[in-house]
């Protein structure tokens, strides 16, 4: 979810899901892979497609899991390459391209590499402090059980919501960079890239991060692409090169 990209997100209107269920068929996409840090480069075959497509995948019928769970589109710039960071790890997708004037390719299916527990630290990280922040008009954040379906589904309120938590950092084998994925999986199994970016780490000794992810536009593309921001338990998870680091639920009622 290109919350953090420069390319940024586009929502479907009525005419492109219209054209994505019915369109006619342009360019395939030639090949997806892995490029080693738990991004995705994508390949088609023609430089007319104006956007690349991402569709959750959870069985064979593309029109079912496109009116069920929305999509991702992402400008391609003019290019027929492009590198993600958008595919969470072990999630499965459609992957298609489309063009306003011509249609939509064939969809492409695709799973991301599935994800192991990150393995170079000398001794297991440390999470604490998770806790589930809500701010209300006065501009206050204050600690909460869950989030409440009804209020997030309200256009008029006003209120803002993420999550915090403190992780110990141990030291790790040798610096190095890391492609960063905060990742939100929905009760119905989807998991959704929240935020991304790189992350420098050259750790001679430990320390600790006191981080914050804003879940406001999470919610919004929830209920604009579904109708609905649904309830039950939730997963937040980070990822560093495709591999977990922490894992921890929270509940929408």
């Amino acid at each position: 979810m290109r919350i953090y990209s420069k390319a940024g997100v586009l929502l479907l209107t009525a005419a492109l899901v219209l054209m994505l269920l019915t369109g006619t068929a342009l360019a395939d996409v030639i090949r997806v892979k892995p490029v080693g840090d738990g991004s995705v480069e994508v390949r088609w075959s023609d430089n007319d497609a104006e956007k690349l497509i991402l569709v959750p995948k959870t069985g064979e019928d593309y029109q079912a899991d496109l009116a069920e769970y929305g999509s991702i589109l992402i400008d391609t710039e003019g290019k027929n390459r492009i590198e993600l960071n958008d595919m969470a790890p072990g999630q499965s997708y459609w992957v298609l391209t489309l063009n306003s004037g011509t249609g939509s390719s064939t969809p492409y299916p695709y799973k991301a590499s599935s994800p192991a527990d990150f393995s170079e630290w000398k001794t297991p990280p440390r999470v604490s402090g998770f806790s589930l922040r809500e701010k209300n008009r006065a501009g206050i954040y204050a600690t909460v059980d869950s989030f409440q379906a009804a209020a997030l589904e309200d256009t008029e309120n006003d209120s803002s919501y993420g999550l915090k938590w403190q992780l110990e950092y141990p030291m790790l084998r040798k610096p190095r960079s890391f492609l960063w994925q905060g990742v939100v999986t929905d009760p119905t199994g989807i998991g959704t890239v929240v935020m991304a970016g790189k992350r420098e780490l050259s750790t001679d000794v430990d320390y600790v991060s006191n981080d914050f992810m804003p879940l406001d536009a999470y919610f919004s593309w929830l209920l604009e692409q579904r109708g609905t921001v649904p309830a039950g338990t939730y997963t937040f998870s980070i990822y560093w090169d495709g591999q977990r680091v922490l894992s921890a639920a929270f509940d929408v009622r």
